[in-house]
């Protein structure tokens, strides 16, 4: 989950039902129409990778995959279920599957 989808599930938390689906659905549309969405998600990404380089840098690639590892199996274990990125193959433009204890989801999604 980004910072943006972070920002509007907590915006809306206070409603429910139907609301709380009207308040989101407003908030994305209104975030991709003004393109905040896309500053959003560009920065963070630049931000990810600007933080990911200078973990690598100080305390070496094997050391930041080993944190890297532990924390995604002490999230998995904590949430009971576990989300991988997955190759696209071609196919679409990204491949996501999710497996937890009550069920197991495959996704695919374009973007146009």
């Amino acid at each position: 989950m980004g910072v943006l989808d972070t920002l509007i599930v907590t915006s809306c938390m206070g409603l429910s039902g139907m609301q709380q689906d009207a308040c989101n659905k407003a908030l994305i549309a209104g975030s991709k129409q003004t393109g905040i969405e896309t500053t959003v998600n560009t920065a963070e990404d630049k931000t990810t990778k600007v933080l990911d380089k200078g973990a690598r840098d100080y305390l070496g690639d094997t050391n930041v995959n080993v944190v890297a590892g532990t924390a995604f199996v002490a999230k998995t274990i904590v949430d009971k279920s576990a989300t991988v990125n997955l190759p696209t193959l071609g196919l679409c433009n990204s491949v996501t599957a999710s497996v937890s204890h009550e069920k197991s989801l495959l996704s695919l999604q374009w973007k146009y």
